[in-house]
């Protein structure tokens, strides 16, 4: 049977309305307050790892899935991400992130910006120091918060 041309243009409004996901009622603001400082609550955790080189915490913070670019274009999944942070050769003493922001898409979507840096030495001793800027997208499945996707530029 063959399909007439306009019949298929209506198509890919069926199968999105199909596949859409049951309403809920949105999120309101308070509770939106709440799900941001828990994302930065996450962040500071994934940064933290840096010093106590852990990887139970981006085990939880970092989904299955994560797709994360760094600075030179190189992507990498999960597990490479958690051996980068675990296995880092330099010995770090200090952390921080500045300027986060959440930006909303729909209620189980945040973007996540923000900044951070980190002070230590490498292996013969000598003092580094890196700063920049992150963007990590976090997505909401069965009530845990995750994130699924990154990307980090560094500025110093």
């Amino acid at each position: 049977m063959r399909i007439p041309l306009r019949s298929l243009v209506w198509l890919p409004l069926v199968v999105a309305g199909a596949c859409a996901a049951p309403s809920q009622q949105a999120r309101t603001a308070a509770e939106r307050a709440e799900i941001e400082e828990i994302l930065f609550g996450l962040e500071g955790e994934w940064n933290e790892t840096a010093l106590s080189r852990d990887p139970s915490a981006l085990e939880r913070i970092l989904a299955d899935d994560l797709v994360y670019t760094l600075d030179d274009g190189t992507v990498i999944g999960k597990q490479e991400m958690i051996d980068s942070w675990v296995n880092n050769p330099n010995t770090i003493t200090a952390t921080s992130l500045d300027d986060l922001e959440a930006h909303w898409y729909g209620d189980n979507v945040v973007l996540v910006i923000g900044g951070g840096g980190d002070e230590g030495t490498d292996p013969d001793g000598n003092e580094v120091s890196s700063s920049g800027r992150f963007t990590n997208v976090f997505i909401e499945r069965d009530g845990v918060w995750q994130c699924i996707i990154g990307h980090f530029t560094e500025t110093s």
